[in-house]
């Protein structure tokens, strides 16, 4: 995804399990729930606009390590 805005998300805003994600340039409107869970993925995120919260959670979640033949660039 790429020069995206994400608004109006009531839970996590982007998930993923065992996939892959790339996102460049992407903002986040809302700032009471988390931005990114990733599990056992692979991952590039670049440029991207992260607002400071106000509710306590980790702007970007992940469990399970990166998956085989992945990796994760932040």
């Amino acid at each position: 995804m790429v020069y995206v805005s994400f608004e109006g998300n009531g839970k996590t805003c982007i998930q993923v399990s065992a996939g892959t994600l790339y996102l460049d340039h992407a903002t986040f409107g809302m700032t009471t729930q988390q931005y990114v869970s990733l599990s056992k993925s692979s991952f590039l995120i670049s440029h991207c606009h992260f607002p400071t919260t106000t509710a306590s959670f980790e702007l970007i979640y992940g469990s399970g390590g990166i998956k085989s033949g992945g990796r994760g660039i932040v």
